[in-house]
């Protein structure tokens, strides 16, 4: 004889369960004996009321974890999607802030490489430099001019003049291009590196900048410049003028 394991009653025959290894009567089973009878070999995996409905509790348990972590998800998306219109915003005010910003630097030029030295005259280097490049400026057609903190080195800090209006601005720079190469030596200063001159941009536009030759490098795009504080790419000399004043207008360099 058997021990019902759940009611302690004697029995000649009953279900054994494949979990918790018990015997039951079919009483105490849940299950008839016919139909345990027709499980055949399927006996084998029969579980008890108990540990059958610690299984549905389990995957029950499961599944709300899984609805938990999905409405935690859809909470995320439908937060993000309500951010989305402010930062929108503060995008476009950055844009517009930048631009002005620029646009108050339209008359101004950023002159890098020129060695720094004891009791130097600002006005005297910039005059030297126009001699040189056969674009001659006087006192009267400078508004001011400044040694910028922004610095690759303590050595060479860019020298920021502002001209009496953009047509000088610009001719001045034309004129230093086309110069080509120009060395501190060329004006009296003792040093082997190059001097550039170029619009004074804003240091939003600079990465910009930075990130236009790079692209530009990458995609064998042969021109790459600045006017009038626009960066301007072209991919060789047939190809048309691409306009780069947005983040997003990168893309057109491929």
């Amino acid at each position: 004889m058997l021990t019902c394991d759940r009611c302690d009653g004697q029995m000649s025959d009953g279900a054994r369960c494949s979990i918790c290894l018990k015997s039951l009567d079919f009483a105490c089973s849940g299950i008839t004996e016919a139909g345990y009878r027709k499980l055949g070999v399927r006996q084998s995996n029969w579980k008890c009321p108990t540990c059958k409905a610690g299984s549905t509790s389990k995957a029950g348990s499961g599944f709300s974890e899984k609805i938990e972590k999905l409405e935690k998800r859809v909470h995320t998306i439908e937060t993000a999607q309500k951010e989305i219109p402010a930062l929108k915003d503060r995008i476009k005010y950055l844009e517009d802030f930048n631009d002005k910003n620029q646009w108050l630097r339209s008359n101004n030029i950023e002159i890098k490489g020129v060695p720094m030295k004891d009791r130097e005259n600002l006005l005297e280097i910039v005059t030297s430099i126009g001699n040189k490049i056969i674009y001659p400026v006087t006192r009267p057609s400078i508004n001011f001019n400044f040694k910028s903190h922004n610095s690759g080195g303590d050595k060479t800090k860019p020298i920021i003049v502002s001209f009496l209006n953009r047509y000088l601005k610009e001719d001045f720079v034309a004129a230093a291009r086309s110069f080509n190469t120009l060395r501190p030596v060329d004006i009296g200063l003792v040093g082997t590196g190059r001097i550039f001159v170029n619009d004074y941009l804003t240091v939003q536009n600079t990465l910009l900048l930075s990130k236009a030759k790079s692209l530009a490098k990458e995609n064998d795009f042969d021109y790459v410049l600045v006017k009038n504080t626009i960066i301007l790419v072209r991919k060789n000399s047939q190809s048309p003028v691409i306009s780069i004043k947005k983040e997003k207008n990168l893309q057109k360099i491929q």
